[in-house]
């Protein structure tokens, strides 16, 4: 299992809840570009969005 820095993880989005939303989204988007180019990933798709979420590199819009 991943280690999760919060407190990066919160400097880049508000809310926890709101980070664990757009990771599982973006671990999702992840897994299927992986599946489609047919390759293995040396990592799971959770901790490359875990990863993206600490360096800031995820943009988010709250859509109504």
């Amino acid at each position: 299992m991943s280690y999760v820095n919060y407190d990066k993880v919160t400097k880049n989005i508000d809310s926890i809840y709101k980070a664990v939303l757009i990771g599982a989204q973006r671990a999702i988007e992840v897994a299927e570009k992986a599946s489609q180019e047919a390759r293995t990933l040396p990592q799971k798709p959770t901790t490359y969005a875990i990863r993206e979420l600490e360096e800031g590199r995820l943009k988010y819009r709250m859509v109504k």
